[in-house]
């Protein structure tokens, strides 16, 4: 009888909340990986959802960390991101338990090798006893975090150029290491190896992609007339950007009716409360805060919009949208990294 030899995932959030690209991404990894390897999760957040019995037996072990909240988080993130070897963008996720944690494991356990789901739990690598690193990268982080400096305002494009340099210092540190890099798109395969030269002969194009049969009763479903709906991970950073140029450029110009058909505009994805209060202040939208499935917003779309100003990686909503049989009208950065034809599958 052969034993089967341990893998070792880091992941910033549960790979079992399907509630945004990253987790989903991970959660495929995760799930393809656990077919061959006896899996060791470990996850930078705690949450009140338990793994769903299949995606439990399927791991060796899952453990998760809780990090400190509100004002404490706050301070937090910031010491991290002072260290001269992370950047604001990746800190403030890993607490020392859980890199003290990871290097126990390291230290007594060998593994074929340590997939790093998201760039900011770098911070978890071992200084010692470091399996191979395989970077499951779901953007090229620097080239977004530099896109996005170009819609922020004085004196915050500034110090976000600045912070996208340390991104690249730090994606560029770990491409380096690893054994293997993932990527969403050929676009991306191509960010990295400007960041790291030589980056593109180790990375292999792993495209996002959806269940289509989980979206079968979306495609069924009669769409609500004159429903256009925003979805995404509202809380994220370059997503508020999109969200926000929507609301202040795009939703003026929309009539309140077409035909007699009212014009609903719905923005429906994870929020905080602050974004919610935001968002309050704008009659026209309805608010779906978090919804417990996203399927049953896309089947009340008629229109899924889908505005991006920054972008690397592909934008899931896009599939999920697609997958629904529903339109999207979305920006070129919205539509960066997906094969498509402007005018047949996106407009």
């Amino acid at each position: 009888m052969t034993t089967r030899r341990r893998y070792l995932m880091l992941a910033q959030q549960a790979p079992w909340k399907l509630n945004g690209g990253a987790p989903i991404r991970n959660h495929w990894m995760a799930l393809a990986v656990a077919r061959r390897f006896d899996l060791d999760l470990v996850v930078a957040e705690v949450v009140d959802l338990s793994p769903p019995p299949e995606f439990a037996a399927a791991c060796a072990s899952i453990t998760s960390f809780e990090r400190p909240q509100g004002i404490a988080y706050t301070a937090f993130r910031y010491a991290d991101a002072m260290r001269p070897s992370n950047s604001y963008f990746t800190a403030g996720q890993v607490t020392r338990a859980q890199a003290v944690h990871v290097a126990r494991l390291c230290a007594t356990r060998e593994y074929a090798a340590i997939h790093v789901g998201d760039l900011n739990q770098h911070v978890s690598l071992p200084l010692e006893h470091c399996p191979p690193i395989w970077y499951g990268s779901h953007n090229c982080e620097s080239a977004l975090v530099r896109r996005q400096a170009d819609y922020e305002g004085w004196p915050t494009s500034a110090l976000v150029r600045v912070d996208a340099a340390r991104v690249g210092a730090v994606e560029g540190r770990i491409v380096e290491r690893s054994i293997h890099v993932s990527a969403c798109s050929q676009e991306d395969v191509d960010d990295l190896d400007r960041l790291r030269p030589g980056a593109a002969r180790k990375s292999t194009v792993i495209p996002n992609g959806v269940d289509i049969s989980r979206y079968a009763p979306v495609r069924a479903a009669t769409p609500q007339r004159g429903c256009i709906t925003l979805t995404g991970s509202m809380d994220w950073r370059p997503t508020q950007q999109g969200l926000m140029w929507f609301v202040d450029r795009v939703l003026p110009l929309l009539p309140e009716s077409v035909a007699g058909v009212p014009v609903e505009v719905r923005v429906s994805g994870r929020m905080t409360p602050a974004l919610v209060e935001r968002l309050r202040a704008h009659p026209r939208l309805v608010l779906v805060p978090n919804p417990p499935d996203m399927r049953d917003e896309l089947a009340r779309a008629r229109t899924i919009a889908v505005p991006v100003l920054a972008s690397s990686g592909s934008r899931l909503r896009v599939l999920e949208a697609w997958a629904s049989g529903r339109p999207v009208v979305t920006t070129p950065s919205g539509a960066f990294g997906l094969p498509h034809e402007n005018g047949a599958d996106v407009i």
